[in-house]
C-alpha cells in the first residue's frame, strides 16, 4: 500500500493586493497567516521522530515563515525561491550567526522539489507554501508587477526586472510581449481564465486597438487603458484581473502550484504536515481538489494519481498575432527576439500535447489507490482580530486542515 503520510493545512487569503502599499510599511511585508501556518507545521511534525527536523519553506520570499520555524525549534529549514533578490535575502539571513547551518538558501522552483531536497535526505518532516506574487515584487518598479508604480511589463518571477541584463531567461516570455504579440481572442482568453474577468473581450479589443499606435510597453500604460474600456468594482483597479492573468500566465503559476502538490507528496515523510497559504480562487482550488482527490482514494492509473487534473485552465496560447509584431515605432530586433521566444514556447507545448496524447493511446491498467487524506476542518478558520489589525493584507485569510491518515507502507 502506499504509505499515507502527512496532514495539509490549507491556508488561504483570497484578496486580491489593489496594488497600493498599505498604511502599515512594516505589516506589508509580513507573512498571512504566520502563527497559524507556523503551528500547524510545528504540531504535524510533532508526532515524528525525535531529533533535528527537516522543513521547507517553499516560497522563501521575505524569510518570515522560515525565521519563524528557525526561532521555535531545533530544526533545519531548506529555503527554496526562483527570485534572485528572494534568494540573495535567504543568502544573507543563513550568514546570521543564530542561523548558520540550519538555514539552506536553495535557488529553483517548487515544482522541482523533489531533485531539490534530494542532495539533503529527501524525506521531510513538513512542507509550507505562499502562493502568489510577493509585497516585494509589487513595491520593486522594475518588476511590471504593480498598477501602482510604473515600470516595464515584465512579470517574470525569475527576473530582476533588468531587461538588458536577463539574458539567462532567453527562453521565458515577458508580459509585455503577450500584451503585443498575441492575438485578441487568445489575450481575452488569457484575462478571462486566470484573471476572471467578465469584461476580457472588451479588455483586449482596448489593447490590440491602442497596440496599433504604438507597443504598450509599461504598467501605467497598460493599467490607463484597461481602466477607459471598463469599470472597477468595490474600489479596486479596472485593472487588477488583467495584472493578475498576465502573471499567472508568464509564469505558468497553475501549473508550478498543482506540479509542486504532487512533488511535495513524494518528498514528506508519514505523518508529516503540508501547509499552503493561497493567493486567490484559482490557486485554492487547485489545492481543494487535489485534497478531494487524495481523500477519495480509489481507482487510478499511476499517470492519474501523478496528476491534478481539475483546477487548471484548458488554454494552450498558441494564438499570436504575429503580424502585429513589427508595428510603427517598435524595435524590430527586440520583437524578432520575443516572437522566437512565443513560437518556441508554443511549439514546446504542442510536442507535449502531442507526447501525453501518444502515451494516452495505450492502455493502461488502473490500480486501486487508497485514500492519501482525512479532511479535518471542512470550514474555513478565519484570521484573529488582532492579525487583521497587524496585517491587513491577511484580512479575508482562510484556514483549512487536513490530516493524512497512518497506514502500512509498501
Amino acid at each position: 500500500m502506499i504509505p499515507i503520510r502527512h496532514s495539509i493545512a490549507r491556508l488561504s487569503r483570497q484578496a486580491l493586493i489593489q496594488g497600493r502599499r498599505s498604511e502599515h510599511s512594516l505589516s506589508a511585508h509580513t507573512p498571512v497567516l504566520l502563527e497559524e501556518a507556523a503551528q500547524h507545521v510545528l504540531a504535524g511534525s510533532a508526532s515524528s521522530l525525535s531529533g533535528r527536523k527537516l522543513f521547507v519553506d517553499a516560497t522563501f520570499g521575505n524569510g518570515g515563515y522560515s525565521r519563524r520555524l528557525l526561532d521555535s525549534v531545533d530544526c533545519k529549514v531548506l529555503a527554496i525561491d526562483q527570485d534572485p533578490e528572494a534568494y540573495e535575502r535567504c543568502v544573507a539571513m543563513a550568514a546570521e550567526p543564530q542561523y548558520a547551518d540550519r538555514l539552506v538558501p536553495i535557488k529553483g522552483r517548487f515544482s522541482d522539489l523533489v531533485s531539490l531536497v534530494a542532495p539533503h535526505g529527501g524525506a521531510i518532516d513538513g512542507i509550507l507554501f505562499d502562493i502568489g506574487v510577493s509585497s516585494n515584487q509589487l513595491d520593486t518598479a522594475s518588476r511590471g508587477f504593480s498598477i501602482r508604480h510604473d515600470g516595464p511589463l515584465d512579470m517574470r518571477m525569475q527576473s530582476r526586472g533588468d531587461l538588458a541584463n536577463d539574458s539567462d531567461l532567453s527562453d521565458s516570455i515577458t508580459a509585455e510581449a503577450v500584451v503585443n504579440g498575441y492575438a485578441e481572442h487568445a489575450l481575452a482568453d488569457v484575462i478571462f481564465q486566470f484573471g476572471e474577468e467578465r469584461q476580457s473581450r472588451r479588455i483586449a479589443r482596448a489593447i490590440v486597438s491602442a497596440r496599433t499606435f504604438a507597443p504598450i510597453t509599461t504598467t501605467h500604460q497598460l493599467a490607463r487603458i484597461v481602466a477607459r474600456a471598463v469599470r472597477g468594482d468595490m474600489g479596486k483597479h479596472p485593472a487588477l484581473r488583467t495584472f493578475q492573468a498576465l502573471r499567472i500566465h508568464v509564469n505558468d503559476e497553475l501549473g508550478e502550484w498543482s506540479r509542486g502538490l504532487c512533488a511535495a507528496e513524494r518528498v514528506l515523510k508519514p505523518g508529516a504536515p503540508l501547509v499552503a497559504v493561497t493567493f486567490h480562487s484559482l490557486e485554492d482550488r487547485i489545492v481543494k481538489n487535489f485534497l478531494k482527490d487524495r481523500a477519495r482514494g480509489g481507482e487510478r492509473t499511476e499517470e492519474e494519481n501523478a496528476r491534478i487534473s481539475p483546477g487548471v485552465p484548458d488554454w494552450t496560447g498558441d494564438d499570436l498575432d504575429l503580424d502585429r509584431m513589427r508595428r510603427r515605432g517598435a524595435n524590430a530586433e527586440a520583437w524578432e527576439v520575443d516572437k522566437d521566444r512565443i513560437r518556441s514556447r508554443v511549439r514546446r507545448e504542442r510536442r507535449i500535447a502531442r507526447a501525453e496524447a501518444k502515451m494516452g493511446g495505450a492502455l493502461e491498467v488502473a490500480e486501486e489507490f487508497p485514500p492519501s487524506f482525512r479532511i479535518v476542518t471542512k470550514r474555513a478558520v478565519a484570521p484573529t482580530r488582532e492579525e487583521i489589525g497587524a496585517n491587513p493584507r491577511s484580512r479575508f485569510g482562510q484556514q483549512y486542515e487536513h490530516w493524512r491518515l497512518h497506514t502500512q507502507a509498501e
